[in-house]
């Protein structure tokens, strides 16, 4: 099963890079929409090694939490995981969670 992770980031890269390497256990692929309020390659920088392999969305938002911005921002980010493969599930995260199961659980839902 092919799984997407869907990362909405603005402020926690060292949070994030500590998630990630339990998303790659899984047959699964990361993309990440950077708040455009936020400098991608010091955001990338700050992720290390584990920003390597992970797919940024280029039409970047300006995102207002709980606007329709974030909407935007959140359909633009599927669309852009949906036109890099088939995916079985698509997972909505933000950068400064980490999840509450393990990977194999993930996989199992």
């Amino acid at each position: 099963m092919k799984i997407a992770f869907l990362i909405m980031a603005y402020r926690a890269p060292v949070t994030l890079s500590a998630s990630i390497s339990s998303y790659r256990t899984l047959d699964a692929d990361i993309f990440i929409h950077l708040d455009s309020k936020a400098d991608l390659y010091q955001y990338m920088d700050a992720m290390g090694s584990s920003a390597v392999g992970c797919h940024f969305v280029q039409s970047r938002t300006n995102i207002f939490w709980g606007g329709f911005s974030m909407i935007r921002a959140t359909i633009e980010l599927i669309r852009f995981s949906a036109s890099h493969g088939n995916y079985e599930r698509f997972v909505l995260l933000s950068d400064d969670s980490a999840p509450i199961c393990s990977p194999a659980r993930i996989n199992e839902v």
